[in-house]
């Protein structure tokens, strides 16, 4: 076993088994009761996940893999997708807010990393600002504030220069 930023990385006859914390972006449905998920991971970047049978009542993955929420993710890459094993929430951010402008911003916010960041391009800088930015609408921060900050950041960082998206 080698250590990969802090997490394990193991090798199996079979696949590679990752281990990392990642906030989950977006989310589809897929067949009868599996989901594919778009996560940013801190190790990582963007990542396209998909959970076998998780709409069922009875997947352990279910209470991980809840919109904008944090978690600890275990993966593996099969032959053609990577396959999630273990989702553990580490914090849900805007669980319980009924706030309609917070979650508005929430997801254009998620909609902008998913929309311009390259599958698997790891950035700490985005990653420390998505967090941060989660964290301040949690906390009750003006949500139409947080994204005017959030967008000419994060264009910056992700190479667009400080272009203005409504």
């Amino acid at each position: 076993m080698e250590k990969n930023f802090g997490w394990a990385l193991e090798k199996s006859s079979m696949a590679f088994h990752y281990k990392t914390q990642g906030i989950i972006l977006k989310r589809q449905d897929q067949g009868e009761a599996n989901r594919m998920f778009k996560v940013f991971c801190r190790e990582y970047g963007k990542v396209t996940m998909f959970a076998v049978s998780e709409r069922k009542i009875t997947s352990k993955l279910r209470g991980g893999l809840e919109l904008f929420s944090l978690s600890y993710l275990e993966f593996i890459q099969g032959k053609n997708k990577k396959l999630l094993v273990e989702a553990i929430p580490l914090k849900q951010y805007l669980a319980s807010t009924q706030d309609l402008s917070c979650l508005h911003s929430t997801f254009k916010i998620a909609e902008l990393v998913d929309q311009y960041m390259a599958e698997q391009e790891k950035d700490e800088k985005v990653w420390d600002l998505l967090v941060h930015s989660l964290h301040d609408l949690q906390e009750g921060s003006a949500p139409e504030k947080i994204y005017q900050s959030f967008v000419p950041e994060f264009m910056t960082l992700a190479g667009y220069g400080k272009e203005s998206i409504v």
